[in-house]
Order: structure tokens, then sequence, then C-alpha cells
């Protein structure tokens, strides 16, 4: 397979006299790594090692040639996004295709690197051009791309409410329509029914738990914000423990016994603070580096990640990535573009942000994290912010919110994943040509 032609080296070898002199030739070599079907099976991450690099080497060429199909069955294929580091940025591609990258990089980009770049390499770049500065190695990343399709509408329209339980018990707590509301709903995968009410009607809790042992906490039904928290069994709400803070628009995740209140805000500003549940109090522990409300939460009292949010009442949105170990928060890897108001699902380290807002106006984005990095799904069919999210990331549910033009939704839907079990055919080539002195 040519790589490159003799105009394109030609310019290759007078941007390296120019580079590095004219006194030594410059050797061309080339490395093919096949990856086939079963490296790809489970969504796996991908990296292929270049090995030792010489001193002064250039990346002139990097290819990928995918050999499709991977499936039997190309009436169920699923998508995948490749991320290719040396790309000028990440291209989502639908399988099956086959598909050619052919790029020229000639400005210092790390190889190892599968976040988007603002620029492309040329011919005249001054920077340092040399690969041995980074990790030798070039990795192509793999996941696996759901698909939103519409579920049972909410029997009543609510934003700003709390989601718990999965895509096939989900459960709508409180949020607001005309006025707050203390009304709560059951989903059975295909409908919504009515569920016990809240003790105390409130928009903007957080939530935790399943359908039958949930967990609400904190809120706002102007002009009170609440502290009180309530536990359900699946019939009826109860009292439980009250939040060391007054607060609303709180990221929430875990169980009604162990669960955890991240962020949120009062009259008195934005929180940083970490409030964990044990079935009876509520302590503090570790505060997030950066102050947010309005974010996602995912995960457990041990693990958990937190993400986007507004960092304080005048809608500044954010990017921002934290993970906690129990006792800390440390920074993870940012989102791809500040978001808040959105729904949240999953787990620590395979959460999902769906919907949400940005200087106010609803998105329909869907971002999957796998503990190191953000990747973009397929979108929701409707733009909303506020809405409420529940399940893990494979199988989420999304409910609620205001849509562009501000109306109260009752909007369902649910994100599925098509197993990969099936693959049994298809490879990869990746074909990396670098040249050095």
């Amino acid at each position: 397979m040519s790589v490159l032609g003799y105009s394109a080296l030609n310019k290759v070898k007078k941007n390296l006299d120019a580079e590095f002199g004219t006194a030594a030739k410059p050797e061309t070599t080339s490395i093919i790594s096949t990856i086939t079907y079963e490296d790809l099976n489970g969504g796996k991450n991908i990296e292929v090692d270049l090995g030792a690099l010489p001193e002064k080497s250039v990346l002139i060429h990097s290819q990928i040639n995918v050999t499709i199909p991977f499936l039997t069955s190309s009436s169920s294929t699923p998508l995948f996004s490749l991320g290719l580091g040396t790309q000028e940025e990440q291209d989502e591609i639908e399988f099956p295709v086959e598909k050619d990258f052919r790029l020229l990089i000639f400005d210092s980009l790390p190889l190892n690197n599968s976040g988007i770049f603002e620029y492309q390499g040329s011919l005249n770049g001054t920077e340092d051009k040399t690969l041995n500065n980074f990790l030798n190695s070039i990795s192509a990343r793999f996941h696996i791309l759901g698909a939103w399709s519409t579920g049972g509408n909410l029997s009543t329209q609510r934003y700003t409410c709390a989601g718990a339980g999965t895509q096939v018990a989900g459960l709508a707590i409180s949020g607001r329509y005309t006025n707050e509301l203390s009304s709560c709903e059951e989903y059975n995968g295909a409908s919504w029914s009515a569920g016990g009410s809240t003790s105390t009607a409130r928009r903007g809790p957080g939530g935790a738990g399943t359908q039958i042992a949930a967990l609400t906490f904190g809120g706002y039904d102007s002009p009170t914000y609440y502290s009180s928290s309530e536990e359900y069994n699946g019939t009826a709400w109860s009292a439980g423990g009250s939040l060391n803070s007054t607060k609303r628009y709180p990221g929430g995740c875990g169980y009604q016994y162990s669960a955890l209140c991240v962020g949120g805000v009062d009259l008195s500003g934005t929180y940083s603070e970490t409030e964990e549940y044990d079935g009876a109090t509520w302590t503090l522990s570790g505060q997030m580096i950066t102050a947010r409300h309005y974010l996602g939460a995912t995960g457990y009292l041990s693990v958990a990640t937190s993400f986007g949010g507004q960092l304080n009442s005048t809608n500044d949105d954010s990017n921002i990535t934290e993970e906690y170990n129990g006792l800390l928060w440390a920074t993870a890897n940012n989102m791809p573009t500040s978001i808040s108001a959105i729904g949240a699902n999953g787990s620590a380290n395979s959460a999902m942000s769906s919907g949400g807002e940005f200087d106010g106006v609803p998105y329909s984005y869907t971002f999957a994290y796998d503990g190191t990095n953000w990747t973009t799904t397929n979108e929701l069919s409707v733009s909303r912010r506020t809405c409420a999210a529940c399940g893990p990331q494979t199988s989420a549910l999304s409910f609620g919110g205001l849509d562009t033009g501000g109306s109260i939704k009752n909007t369902t839907e649910e994100f599925s994943v098509t197993s990969l079990s099936y693959l049994d055919q298809g490879s990869l080539d990746l074909h990396i040509t670098y040249t050095h002195r």
C-alpha cells in the first residue's frame, strides 16, 4: 500500500532539511498493526505501541484501514466512535464502513492523546517536530454509541425533579409544573403510574436509590430552601435525617442507606461540600475542588464522579469533572463542553450526562464517561434542560425538563446499546509511518 507520493515526500525532505540539516540521510519506517474483532468486543480501549523511536523522529503519515463488516447481521449493527490521537479531531464512524484516514502531521502533537485539536499539522510549522518528547504510542479508542428511543410520557409534566431507579423501574420525584410538586411517578419500562407523594413539595432536590428504596433531599419552594430528606419504601415516604445545609440543585447518587449529596446552592452561595448519608444521619466529608450546583453526580460513598454544573448563581456553566475516593475529590478530564442542569446516571466509572443547558439554552447532547475520558454519543431526540435521569450508562432513562421554547415536558426517552456478543469477523489495520535522521 502506497504511503506518500513523490511530491509529498519531497516536501517532507525539504522540511526536515530546514529543521535538522542535510548531513544525514533520512530513513523512513512504517509500522502496521492489526486489531481483530476479539479486541473490539465489549468496546475495549485499544492501544498500539510504536516502541522506542530514534531521536528527532517526525511523523509524516498515519492511516487507518478498516476491514468491515465486523458483524454477521448488518441490520443490527451497533455504532462506534473511533478516535485517533494524531487526527485534527475525533471522527465518528458508523459501521459497517470502509474508510482510510490519511494525515500529514508536522507540528508537535502528542501521539497518545485522543483529545480534540484546534489545529492541523502543516509543512511550515516552526514548533518542535520531534516525537520523542511524547509517549511513543498511538491509540485507537472504541466505545459503543447507543441510541435514544421514545418511552411512555410522564403523567404530569415536570422539570427540576429528581430521578432514581432503572430504565424498567424508574422513579420521578417531585419537581415543578405550575407550582412545586409533591407527586411522584413510577416507570415500569413502558408507562408511568402514580407513586406515593412526598411530605414536602419541592423542586431541585437530589435523588438516590431504587424505585422501592429511594431517597430525596434538599430542594426549594420559594422562598424556602430545604435541608430535610425523605425515604421511600415503594409505597410511602417517611422523614429521614436533615442535611447540614439547606440547598437546591445538588448532585445525588448512591443508595437510600448510603448516599452522597454533592454541591448545591442557597442564598449564601454555591457549595463545594459533600455530605454522606448512612441511613439516618448526614455527615460532612471532603469538599469538591470547585463549588457547583445544577451538576451531575454518579457513584457511591466510596467512589463517585461529579461533572458539569454552574459555578455560581449567575449561570457560569462548567465542564469540570472531579472524582471522589470516599474522602477527597481530585481533578479528572473535562467534559467536551460546559453544561449544567443535566440528567445524570450511571456509576463513577461509567457515567452519563444527558440534556442540560449552556447560557440557558437547552441541549440534546449525551456524553459518556469511562473513568478516564468523556466521549460524545447519540443525542436526545428533544433538547431539554433540568431533566432527570436514572439507570446504568448502557440502559438509561431520561424524563421531564424544559425545552427550547420553555415548555415543560412530560417526555421520556430510553437509551439502549446493542450487544457486541455476536461480533465474529472484521479487522482494523493501523499504518503508522515516521521518518528520522
